[in-house]
């Protein structure tokens, strides 16, 4: 998000096998620069556009563009699975949510989500320190402490996986390339959050939280009712937009 209320979101859509060039054999690129682009370039109306022309030259993605303004929102979404898919406008109220699936056939997981979203919105509150307590444990849901491949598309919080170190994550690691250390940790990283008044003068929340730390190569879930553990390994940034 950038000073002046431009912001962007960006999921890869799982697809197995993957795809790793274009459709004529050329190297694909980073999918993390459509969201520089946007940010860098919001103020023109043919950034979206230009997007849209060349959303085949990255591997598949879910893109939310859009501007907060004056307290409201202006969202668009870019896809490139499936490969016509037009640009959607989505400036209405409403909780949406958005994970490594098409929004055409969501996930269980994002609908999960949605509800427990709105239900943190409908509930009454103190203050935005509740709030954000609130949408941290929608964000940490997990109904299981372990988890494999097919879990993904029910778990809002994943919890680590072993995977092979040269996983292309597609597979978990096998018992011997655990024996032989041969491995890394795949799982729910970080946790974001962005809040935004909606009244003058509008200001921004941003809040990010390490899930895990590693401890002799095992992750360690963080306590964040421990003060200290809180400042080691949470961010928080606030500002006021800009026009």
């Amino acid at each position: 998000m950038s000073s002046s209320g431009a912001i962007s979101a960006l999921t890869n859509v799982y697809e197995f096998p993957q795809v790793r060039t274009t459709a004529d054999g050329r190297p694909l690129q980073s999918r993390g620069e459509l969201v520089k682009q946007w940010l860098q370039g919001h103020e023109s109306l043919n950034t979206l556009d230009h997007m849209y022309a060349y959303r085949h030259a990255y591997g598949a993605f879910n893109l939310l563009l859009g501007r907060i303004k004056d307290g409201h929102v202006y969202m668009n979404y870019l896809t490139n699975r499936p490969s016509d898919a037009p640009i959607r406008s989505w400036h209405e109220p409403k909780v949406r949510g958005l994970s490594n699936s098409s929004p055409n056939d969501p996930w269980p997981k994002v609908r999960w989500g949605e509800a427990l979203v709105e239900d943190v919105l409908a509930r009454e509150r103190h203050d935005e320190a509740e709030l954000i307590e609130r949408l941290f444990e929608v964000l940490q849901s997990t109904s299981a402490s372990s988890a494999t491949q097919e879990d993904l598309p029910r778990l809002i919080h994943v919890p680590p996986m072993r995977m092979p170190s040269s996983a292309d994550g597609t597979r978990l690691a096998s018992a011997q390339e655990v024996r032989e250390g041969t491995t890394g940790w795949y799982g729910t990283r970080t946790s974001t959050m962005i809040l935004v008044s909606r009244t003058a003068p509008y200001r921004a929340v941003f809040v990010e939280r390490d899930c895990y730390t590693l401890h002799k190569n095992e992750p360690r879930r963080i306590c964040y009712t421990d003060p200290v553990e809180r400042a080691k390994h949470e961010r928080y940034y606030e500002w006021e937009l800009t026009e």
